[in-house]
């Protein structure tokens, strides 16, 4: 099954989205997460991977699995082993998703908006400081 999540977050604590051996990215605190709520590792493939610093209103990512679960199941499990941060908007499963893929880089300089509902950003009044 494949998991569609929109990812908020602040980047001020991160070296980007992309994974690393060592320092934190958000990439790996989801891949973090998803492991300690299903005990699955997965690969996650996003639209796009941001800079050490960007921030994210509605970041798209996905990954397959063998758990299943409701989203809201979803939704609040992987909230739960998430930093306060980063979180996760929303979430669609099934196998009929149109997959998010890309290789641009978004960087600090880039101004993007989005709509998205205030209440489900991690830190707002910090986003664009």
């Amino acid at each position: 099954m494949k998991v569609l999540l929109s990812i908020q977050y602040d980047g001020k604590n991160y070296y980007g989205w992309q994974e690393q051996k060592t320092p934190d990215t958000v990439q790996g605190k989801l891949q973090e997460a998803i492991y300690k709520f299903c005990q699955e590792k997965v690969k996650i493939y996003v639209a796009g991977r941001t800079d050490s610093g960007v921030h994210a209103l509605s970041q798209y990512a996905h990954f397959e699995t063998n758990t299943k679960r409701e989203e809201s199941t979803w939704l609040l499990g992987l909230n739960s082993h998430l930093p306060d941060d980063i979180r996760i908007g929303s979430i669609i499963r099934g196998d009929e998703i149109i997959l998010p893929s890309s290789n641009y880089v978004f960087q600090k300089k880039d101004i993007i908006i989005l709509l998205s509902k205030r209440n489900q950003l991690p830190t707002v009044e910090n986003m664009f400081r």
